[in-house]
C-alpha cells in the first residue's frame, strides 16, 4: 500500500484535480493561507464528507479548510467483501482528497497537533497556527499497534499467516495478502481476537461467520485438518458494546456451530518465528502461550493524543459531545462525530452518516445564530455477515431501540439478496466520496430537521425530517 499512498500524494498535489468539468461560473478555491477560517474540518473520511456537504449546502458561502494526514480513506464497511475478492484494491483504499469539496482549502495531508480551544485555533503538525469560527473534528480513533508486541511486523509480512482489517500501510500496490487468512488455512488453530472497546470496525468487520463456513467445506474435502479449530479471543463479556439483542443473536450462532469463545482475554504479543501467541486474562491478569496457524486480529485503538491534550475528551478519551447536537459540551463552537465522538451507540459508517447530516446542519445554524435544531437519535446501521453469502444488520437507535431491519433474515433468501446488494455498493461508495449524493436517507435530497418544541431526549424518530429539500 505504501507505493499506492505515495502514487494517490503525488497525483493529488496536483491542483487540478479540482478541475471539475461542468456548466455555470464556479467560485474560486478557498485560499490555503489564510489565518482565520469560517469552518475548519479535522478528517478526510467522514470528516471530508461532511465539509463537502457543508460546502453543497451552503452554495460556498463560506470559508472552509480541511486538514488530514491521511491519504487514503479505507472503507471498513466494505472489508468482508473486499477480502472475499468481491472488490478491488483500488476500490476499497478510496482516494482521501476525493471528499474535499473543490471550493475547500486543503492542508496537503499535514494534520493538527493540537486545538487551543479557548483561542479558537489549531495547531498543525509543521507548526502553523490557524483561527477557525466553528470547528469540527472527525478524526476518528488512532491504532494502538504498538501495544501488541511483535504484531506489526508479522502482519506487515507477506507471508506469514497474520491478518488485520486494515491493509498494512508498508504494503506494495501488487501485494495481497488480505484472502489468505480465509482460503491459505490447512491446519492447527486459527484464532480471531477482538480488542477492548471502543475499536475501528465493530460488527462490520467481524468475518468468522465467513471464515466458519469455508472451513467447514475444507475439513469436509480434505483441504483442512479435521482437528483445526476456530477460537475466538475477545477481551470484552461482549461482542456488541451497545446492543443487547446483537450480542446475544452473536454468541447463540457461535454456540450453534462449536465455536470456542474466550472472554475477558487479551492478545498481548506476537513470537513470529515460533508461531506462538502471548495472551492476558483480564480478570486474573493470568498470562498464557498458545501456538497458532492462522491469526487474525482487529487493531487496538487508542485516543487521538492531540485530542486529549487539547482538553476536549471525556475519561474515554473520546470527544465529550451532547449525544443529540454533537456540539461540545464545554466549547459550543466545537462538533464531533465518527468514531472520535463520546457516544453510546455501535460505531459505523451508515450511523456517521446520520451524524454528517446533524452537524452539517447546526454548523449552519451556529454560524446564522440560531438555536440548533438538528437531532441524532443514535441511529447505527452495520453488517454482519452469517456466511459468504448472506448477511444481516446491526441497525439500531439509543437505548437499543431497533430499527426494521435490526437482525433480520440472517438465514433466509432475504438474507443473501442483502449480501449481493451490499457487495456492489462500491459504486456508490465512490458517489459519497465525490459527493454525488446526499446520502441516506434520501441519497437525492437533502435531510432537514424540524423545528424543536421539546427536548431532545423526547425526541426518537429514525429521520426526525419535515421535508424534503431538493439538491442545488
Amino acid at each position: 500500500m505504501l507505493h499506492v499512498e505515495k502514487a494517490l500524494q503525488k497525483t493529488l498535489s496536483n491542483k487540478n484535480i479540482y478541475n471539475f468539468a461542468g456548466f455555470g461560473k464556479s467560485k474560486p478555491p478557498t485560499p490555503k493561507n489564510l489565518d482565520n477560517y469560517d469552518v475548519f474540518f479535522i478528517g478526510t473520511n467522514l470528516g471530508g464528507l461532511c465539509s463537502h456537504h457543508f460546502e453543497k449546502s451552503t452554495h460556498e458561502k463560506y470559508s472552509v479548510m480541511v486538514s488530514s494526514n491521511s491519504t487514503v480513506n479505507q472503507i471498513y464497511p466494505l472489508r468482508n467483501v473486499y477480502e472475499m475478492q468481491n472488490m478491488g484494491k483500488t476500490d476499497y483504499l478510496a482516494n482521501a482528497k476525493q471528499s474535499v469539496h473543490k471550493h475547500s482549502a486543503f492542508s496537503d495531508f499535514v494534520g493538527v497537533d493540537r486545538i487551543k480551544a479557548e483561542e479558537n485555533k489549531v495547531v498543525l503538525t509543521n507548526g502553523r497556527e490557524i483561527g477557525y469560527n466553528q470547528l469540527v473534528i472527525a478524526s476518528g480513533q488512532d491504532f494502538d499497534i504498538e501495544s501488541i508486541s511483535g504484531f506489526d511486523a508479522a502482519w506487515e509480512h507477506e507471508e506469514h499467516p497474520v491478518y488485520a482489517p486494515s491493509d498494512h500501510p508498508k504494503w506494495k500496490g501488487s501485494l495481497h495478502k488480505y484472502p489468505k487468512y480465509h482460503y491459505n488455512f490447512c491446519s492447527g488453530d486459527a484464532y480471531f481476537c477482538i480488542p477492548k472497546f471502543p475499536f475501528r470496525g465493530e460488527v462490520e468487520t467481524y468475518n468468522f461467520f465467513i471464515s466458519d463456513e469455508i472451513w467447514t467445506w475444507f475439513k469436509a474435502h480434505g483441504k483442512l485438518h479435521p482437528h483445526s479449530r476456530l477460537i475466538i479471543l475477545n477481551a470484552n463479556d461482549k461482542f456488541v458494546q451497545y446492543n443487547d439483542a446483537a450480542d446475544q443473536f452473536i454468541k447463540e450462532e457461535l454456540s450453534k456451530r462449536g465455536i470456542e469463545v474466550v472472554y475477558n482475554t487479551s492478545l498481548e504479543g506476537v513470537e513470529q518465528d515460533n508461531f506462538k501467541i502471548n495472551t492476558r486474562n483480564l480478570q486474573t491478569g493470568e498470562t498464557e502461550q498458545r501456538q497458532y496457524n492462522n491469526l487474525y486480529s482487529i487493531i487496538p485503538c487508542k485516543p487521538q493524543e492531540f485530542l486529549v491534550k487539547s482538553g476536549l475528551t471525556t475519561d474515554r478519551g473520546l470527544v465529550d459531545v451532547d449525544k443529540h447536537t454533537l456540539q461540545h459540551n464545554k466549547h459550543k463552537n466545537i462538533f464531533a462525530l465518527g468514531d472520535c465522538a463520546d457516544l453510546p451507540t455501535t460505531r459505523s459508517f451508515f450511523g456517521g452518516w446520520q451524524q454528517i447530516h446533524v452537524v452539517r446542519n447546526n454548523l449552519e445554524r451556529a454560524l446564522n445564530g440560531q438555536s440548533l435544531n438538528g437531532i441524532y437519535d443514535g441511529y447505527t446501521k452495520a453488517p454482519l455477515y452469517t456466511s459468504q453469502t448472506k448477511l444481516t444488520f446491526v441497525e439500531h437507535f439509543y437505548d437499543q431501540k431497533p430499527s426494521w431491519q435490526h437482525l433480520k433474515n440472517p438465514h433466509d433468501v432475504l438474507g443473501g439478496i442483502r449480501q449481493k446488494q451490499w457487495a456492489g455498493l462500491k459504486k456508490k461508495f465512490l458517489n459519497f466520496y465525490l459527493g454525488k449524493t446526499w446520502g441516506p436517507p434520501y441519497y437525492k435530497f437533502k435531510k432537514t430537521f424540524k423545528e424543536q418544541e421539546q427536548g431532545p431526549e423526547q425526541t426518537s424518530s429514525k429521520y426526525s425530517v419535515t421535508k424534503k429539500t431538493a439538491s442545488n
